[in-house]
């Protein structure tokens, strides 16, 4: 994230102005594309 907040999980969803992270053992959530930093797949 812009703030240096990691967040793992599985992009379920995504349009022009969000993502929606399924994570597991925690809340989903819904994420602004402006406060991406970048997108890392895991191996």
């Amino acid at each position: 994230m812009v703030d240096g907040e990691e967040v793992v999980g599985v992009i379920e969803y995504y349009d022009h102005s969000f993502i929606r992270v399924t994570r597991e053992g925690e809340p989903n959530l819904f994420i602004f594309k402006h406060d991406i930093k970048y997108l890392q797949e895991e191996p």
